[in-house]
């Protein structure tokens, strides 16, 4: 009843963005759905109804053999005359933005002869922002698509039906929609969750690069983005105590041999390169690195845990550091590539850290009105890092899982000031909010190079599932784990000094390799 309810209340939001959306009908004449240029989607030929249920007033759908547009099921939606039934998806669909086309196939019976339906879209709120009403054909398949509009936090796909009094069962198969990222593919990734960190203190990239035994269980845990930092200014800008240029591309080619994104972080990154310190960072040392990497590296992030080495607020990072940011973006399409420059890789995320990100995230916004909207000046991620405490946070499941739980609202709020602050600006036409993808560029149990935590599989199998869990659930689009083979083979090690797996590698390449949006 509640539902039902539900269903008729929100009536009053059927017309709210209808001058937004598009839709087309046509009737397929059979074979298979077009899906050019869509990202996933729904067949139902697992015979679940993978994640769909009744959204109000009906029942749930099931898959059927009864009829199918290619393949051999399809979703069996209950439609009554009664009612206006509405179905959805699963939430948060991955690659479902503003602008995404749609695409929907309905088979309905020769009987139906009125029967209308119309998409929708929930918010964060879960309130629905519809398309208008089309007719089905009977007796056939008709094809139905419709572009997302501008809605906040996208959560659902859905479809509402009208039968005019028919009481029966419509069919539908090969859902899909299209990306719309206007930076590219690699922001509609679904996978770069699944990343790590090498080089700590290796300058060439180390063991998971040098050693064929560590690269390929890399590559067979299906590590998609590597972490590396530059450690010592290069040698064509300070001839002694330096780093040469054949180091850095041992690094860099090592990750890209692994079939991993590299993401490179741009000095600062530790104490050693903050203000007055031996190895000081400056703006040609980080052209240097983007000149040199070329078109190998996309992602950038700008220092590392900038408060925790350099002792800088929220307002100095933006001040002293981002603001080359818009520079360095410029400087990199002078040589003919794109970058992606995300940051700050924060320390921590707890309450003080999200304070300092809304005053680095307020500086930049107005960096990007006072530029003429200029999207340089915006960043393309959020990162900050998580490590449990030892050995308050990691003596006991409970404790851990009360840390991993407070880092996921941490996210949530994080999310939330987001949408609330860049609410209204737009790049190319999108949402600005929904383009600042939130990263974890370090985490991992400890910070503790000789805990004997990571020893006990049982630990490490609790431990990373729950990661990954709070991860996917509050929508953080890149993680590394920190390390792969950093520290000798000590506790933040996945891999041993032989580049033999620990208990850690082992729970991690349980999760990669079995998640199907790692692909």
């Amino acid at each position: 009843m509640q539902r039902l309810q539900r269903g008729v209340n929100r009536r009053l939001f059927t017309l709210v963005l209808i001058g937004t959306l598009i839709a087309v009908l046509g009737t397929a004449a059979g074979g298979g759905a077009v899906q050019a240029a869509a990202t996933q989607g729904y067949d139902w030929e697992d015979g679940t109804a993978q994640g769909w249920s009744v959204d109000w007033g009906g029942d749930d759908p099931t898959s059927s053999t009864a009829v199918a547009l290619s393949g051999a099921r399809s979703l069996a939606l209950s439609v009554e005359g009664r009612e206006y039934p509405g179905f959805r998806s699963p939430s948060r669909l991955p690659g479902l933005t503003v602008g995404s086309l749609v695409t929907y196939h309905l088979y309905t019976p020769r009987s139906a002869r009125l029967l209308q339906v119309k998409p929708y879209v929930t918010d964060k709120a879960y309130v629905e922002h519809f398309g208008p009403w089309s007719r089905l054909t009977p007796g056939s398949w008709t094809t139905l698509t419709w572009r997302v509009p501008a809605v906040p936090d996208i959560h659902h796909l859905g479809l509402e039906f009208d039968s005019r009094g028919w009481d029966g069962r419509v069919y539908l198969d090969d859902a899909s929609w299209t990306k719309t990222d206007p930076r590219g593919s690699l922001f509609d990734g679904q996978n770069l969750i699944y990343g790590s960190h090498i080089g700590a203190w290796d300058m060439d990239g180390g063991t998971a690069i040098s050693n064929a035994t560590a690269a390929a269980n890399v590559t067979a845990a299906k590590i998609r983005v590597i972490k590396w930092q530059m450690w010592k200014p290069p040698c064509e800008l300070r001839p002694t105590d330096c780093q040469t240029e054949a180091q850095f591309n041992a690094a860099i080619d090592g990750i890209r041999r692994l079939g991993a994104e590299p993401l490179v972080g741009l000095p600062p990154i530790w104490d050693q390169q903050c203000a007055t310190a031996p190895d000081p960072w400056s703006l040609a040392w980080q052209q240097w690195i983007i000149r040199t990497a070329g078109s190998r590296v996309n992602l950038y992030e700008m220092g590392n845990e900038p408060d925790h080495y350099c002792g800088l607020t929220g307002q100095q990072y933006h001040d002293q550091l981002w603001v080359n940011v818009p520079t360095l973006k410029a400087y990199a399409r002078t040589l003919g590539h794109q970058i992606y420059v995300g940051g700050p890789g924060w320390s921590a995320s707890d309450a003080p850290s999200l304070a300092e990100l809304k005053v680095w995230l307020a500086a930049t916004k107005a960096d990007y009105l006072a530029h003429a909207q200029n999207r340089d000046w915006l960043p393309d991620f959020i990162s900050t890092h998580t490590y449990l405490v030892t050995p308050t946070e990691n003596d006991t499941q409970a404790h851990a899982q009360a840390a991993i739980d407070a880092w996921g609202n941490f996210y949530d709020d994080l999310q939330a000031y987001v949408n609330s602050a860049f609410a209204g600006l737009t790049d190319q036409g999108y949402p600005i909010a929904d383009e600042l993808k939130l990263a974890d560029s370090e985490w991992n149990d400890t910070i503790d190079l000789t805990w004997p935590g990571n020893e006990s599989q049982a630990w490490t199998d609790f431990y990373v599932h729950a990661m990954f869990a709070m991860l996917r659930t509050h929508n953080v689009w890149l993680s590394n784990q920190s390390t792969i083979a950093s520290h000798t083979g000590q506790a933040l090690d996945l891999l041993t000094t032989e580049g033999t797996p620990k208990p850690e590698y082992n729970s991690y390449k349980a999760e990669s390799t079995t998640d199907p949006r790692n692909n």
